[in-house]
């Protein structure tokens, strides 16, 4: 019974870890990047006119002189699938506005050090040691311990010539893990709204499912 309780405290931690958690770019970049998720930007902009607009609600009003009974269905559902949209919307939009363009194209720092490695100029290369140099203490951090394998004394060439190579390669995914953790108080808005946004669009949802099944059962199982 201890063994089951303390299984559960550390699932429930774990759990709460992952809520409070700031997420990084690279946590959200599968959703934002999606097509739907761009479309939905627009719900704030057309949303009342499509969602609450009067005369949307006037062709609502047909059913009961065409079929003598109200449409189904409860208003707060359109309001909860609204707000939630509402909400996936902002936080869509502030990581398209936020967002570093090295995230937005690349899944991961080891795709944009293999896009980056062989074809970037000797400029944008000092461009990037100048942004891990200048960085938060992470990056200063790595930048420097990167920085000590050229320090070390050589003889040969090629050895030189790999320590160049891999400072090359270490300092890109610095670049890269530096912007992937950048804007964090955008971030943690976004969190936020995209879980608040998804909550609200989940309650309708479940609770149609909750119906159907139990229209389901009483209709094919006889079941109440």
């Amino acid at each position: 019974m201890g063994q089951l309780i303390r299984r559960c405290r550390e699932l429930v931690g774990y759990v709460w870890s992952k809520l409070v958690r700031v997420p990084y770019w690279t946590d959200v970049r599968w959703i934002s990047n999606s097509p739907a998720a761009r479309l939905v930007i627009l719900i704030p902009l057309v949303g009342y006119w499509i969602i609450l607009n009067n005369h949307v609600v006037e062709f609502t009003r047909l059913s009961r002189e065409l079929v003598g009974h109200d449409p189904p269905g409860d208003p707060w559902r359109l309001f909860a699938t609204y707000f939630g949209l509402c909400g996936v919307a902002v936080a869509s939009a502030l990581y398209q506005i936020y967002c570093p363009n090295e995230v937005k194209a690349f899944p991961s720092a080891s795709a944009y050090v293999a896009g980056y490695f062989s074809d970037i100029s000797g400029i944008e290369m000092r461009r990037v040691d100048l942004a891990v140099e200048n960085g938060d203490q992470e990056s200063q951090r790595m930048y420097a311990l990167t920085q000590e394998q050229l320090a070390r004394a050589t003889d040969s060439l090629d050895d030189l010539e790999r320590r160049r190579a891999n400072v090359k390669r270490n300092t890109l995914q610095i670049h890269y893990d530096l912007w992937n953790r950048s804007n964090a108080s955008v971030r943690r808005a976004m969190a936020v709204l995209y879980r608040l946004g998804f909550l609200a669009l989940a309650v309708p949802s479940i609770d149609i499912f909750i119906r159907v099944s139990r229209a389901l059962a009483k209709s094919v199982l006889g079941l109440v």
